[in-house]
């Protein structure tokens, strides 16, 4: 059996480069007292919140912030990370790969293979996530080229709107884990994930829904997407949603054929 260090890899409030015409960047807000409040609170109830559930508690959770960010703030995430001993923060000036590369070398263990996942500071994963990449990358390992290494990716996952949970269906989605030998000059951040596959072998995993988007209003990317899940109410994310109205049988069924045809007939790929 293989032997791995597992690194959970996420941006809060570092400025990220979209692909996007510079005129159409979005305003950077990442040192905004008010955006940071908001963002705060949401990383707390829901990423933190899923992280903290994991049934494997083998991995590091680097999570990167501005250099700049307001002592409040970082005062804020020390005393979470006092509380978390997974969780260490990270300042830096832009978070890409030759910024996160040098700070998992500086973690690695000699001769333990490496594992990097994705996970945004607005989402959550499922509480066996953890367990489950490091299951298929044991299991898979042996007959990968790990130079090159592969990506784990489970398709099935969900979003979340007020409350409502909407299935989908997402082969190359953004919680994509990538499993190589230390020495590779990549991690998960090294690739689009929507073009993982151009990269290396990807193992797709088709289990339970394994990874849940929340919708908030500030989203910059992220829209509704997906089949209403009347399900996502008892499921391992619903703890996460801040708010959980009451729904009729009549408008659950409506929105499952409303969601359904528009997510099968327009948005589906």
């Amino acid at each position: 059996m293989n032997s791995f260090r597992h690194f959970i890899l996420t941006r809060l409030n570092v400025p990220l480069r979209f692909d996007l015409p510079p005129n159409q960047q979005p305003a950077p807000r990442g040192l905004d007292p008010d955006w940071l409040a908001r963002r705060f609170d949401l990383f707390e109830r829901v990423c933190l919140a899923s992280v903290a559930r994991q049934t494997e508690r083998d991995f590091q959770w680097l999570v990167f912030l501005d250099e700049a960010t307001p002592a409040a703030f970082r005062d804020r995430l020390a005393t979470l990370a006092a509380a978390h001993s997974c969780l260490q923060p990270v300042y830096c000036d832009r978070f890409e790969e030759e910024t996160v590369l040098p700070e998992i070398r500086r973690r690695e263990t000699p001769g333990r293979l490496r594992i990097t996942t994705r996970l945004d500071n607005d989402d959550a994963i499922h509480p066996r996530l953890v367990e489950r990449v490091r299951r298929l990358a044991e299991r898979h390992a042996p007959r990968q080229d790990l130079p090159r290494g592969f990506f784990i990716s489970f398709p099935l996952g969900c979003c979340e709107r007020q409350g409502d949970f909407y299935l989908q269906r997402y082969r190359f989605n953004p919680f994509t884990s990538y499993v190589s030998a230390p020495e590779t000059d990549r991690t998960v951040l090294g690739a689009d994930h929507r073009y993982v596959a151009d990269v290396a072998p990807v193992v797709f995993d088709w289990t339970r829904p394994m990874w849940c988007q929340t919708l908030h209003g500030e989203n910059v990317a992220n829209r509704l997407r997906g089949v209403y899940w009347p399900g996502g109410r008892r499921s391992a994310f619903a703890t996460f949603a801040a708010n959980r109205p009451t729904r009729s049988l009549l408008w659950q069924g409506a929105e499952i054929v409303r969601s359904g045809t528009r997510y099968l007939f327009r948005e589906r790929s």
